[in-house]
């Protein structure tokens, strides 16, 4: 007697069951036609299950279709590009060749107490040695502008390695000279300088260095005071 009961309200919770699932299918807001479309999407690709029959892919094709679009991967292998424009390459790629060589250099100027400015200074005025030449056109003729040239010529002049005069005939202009002391300590470090720049660009043969001279001054040109070439294009 309990059997048949319990029989009995097993069938009528399957009963209740399998009527709520019928409720939800017909209230389900999917479309005829989307079921109709997945239906014949399967047919197409298990026709009968035939082992012999080959699998057609059109639903996979309509999946990935977007992920081969020509378009879509114009977008991704431009956004994986590291310059914006050919400009950018060339003026980053000289940026960076200049701090990898200037840390070989400015380890050898700081084993004398020189910065890489200093250095330039006093290597120009050694090029009119015994003349001096006026503080302004010194500035302007450095490799680099310096941002504090009188401080830069004072911490020189400190050491004995260079001296100011003011003309008698124009109290307003300086003019600089290199000492004895300044002569003697570019002889001093002349071979490390040169050592220097064998590490920097010792690589390279001498046409390609000529060539990549020529190019530099080139990109340079435009941008340079006629009226004041730097010691470089001197």
């Amino acid at each position: 007697m309990l059997a048949h009961q319990l029989r009995g309200q097993h069938w009528g919770r399957r009963v209740r069951q399998t009527s709520g699932l019928s409720r939800w299918r017909s209230a389900s807001p999917v479309s005829e036609r989307s079921s109709a479309s997945l239906k014949s999407c399967h047919d197409v690709a298990r026709p009968n299950r035939d082992r012999n029959t080959r699998l057609d892919n059109s639903c996979s094709n309509i999946h990935y279709r977007s992920m081969t679009n020509p378009a879509t991967q114009t977008v991704a292998a431009a956004g994986d590009r590291s310059f914006d424009s050919v400009e950018q390459e060339v003026f980053l790629n000289l940026w960076r060749t200049y701090d990898r060589l200037k840390a070989l250099e400015d380890d050898l100027f700081g084993r004398v107490g020189l910065s890489a400015q200093q250095y330039n200074t006093l290597r120009l005025l050694r090029s009119i040695y015994p003349d001096g030449m006026p503080t302004l056109m010194l500035g302007s003729r450095l490799i680099s502008r310096a941002p504090d040239m009188t401080r830069l010529l004072d911490r020189l002049e400190q050491r004995g390695l260079l001296v100011r005069e003011r003309k008698s005939e124009n109290r307003r202009v300086v003019e600089v000279q290199i000492t004895e002391n300044g002569l003697k300590l570019l002889d001093e470090i002349y071979e490390a300088v040169q050592e220097c720049h064998r590490q920097q660009l010792g690589h390279l043969s001498k046409k390609a260095l000529r060539e990549l001279s020529d190019l530099l001054r080139q990109a340079r040109q435009p941008h340079e005071d006629s009226m004041n070439p730097s010691v470089a294009d001197s």
